[in-house]
């Protein structure tokens, strides 16, 4: 996802931020709605701007590949609804890095956005 995020950066225009902060529009919205499956999209819609922008379909195809297996987790993940808050607030950031030209920012947020994913995943299921 680090090599996604350097191209987007280098390759976002004004017409992709647009998207971009309409996706992020809609899923502040979504926080606190019961429907996980819409949820659950909105957060692919961002993740699959970003991998559309950044013009790497070999890189978007092996991270497409690896969704499938983390479907079960992401669910998890969307069904708390304090993650549901949390995971706006992370893109929100992630967004902002993206829009000052922060690659650095970028990465390192994105990372801690998965880490603490990661957490609630495992919290949840054990």
């Amino acid at each position: 996802e680090a090599l996604i995020l350097e191209q987007v950066i280098e390759n976002i225009n004004p017409a992709d931020m647009d998207r971009l902060e309409n996706v992020m529009d809609v899923s502040r919205e979504d926080v606190n709605s019961e429907a996980i499956g819409e949820v659950m999209d909105h957060y692919e819609s961002f993740n699959d701007i970003l991998h559309e922008v950044a013009q790497m379909p070999r890189v978007s195809t092996v991270l497409s590949q690896i969704k499938e297996y983390v479907f079960r987790f992401r669910r998890i993940s969307a069904s708390n609804e304090v993650r549901r808050k949390e995971v706006a607030e992370e893109h929100q950031r992630i967004l902002e890095a993206i829009k000052a030209g922060d690659c650095a920012k970028a990465i390192f947020l994105n990372d801690a956005h998965l880490e603490r994913s990661l957490e609630v995943i495992l919290s949840e299921l054990f």
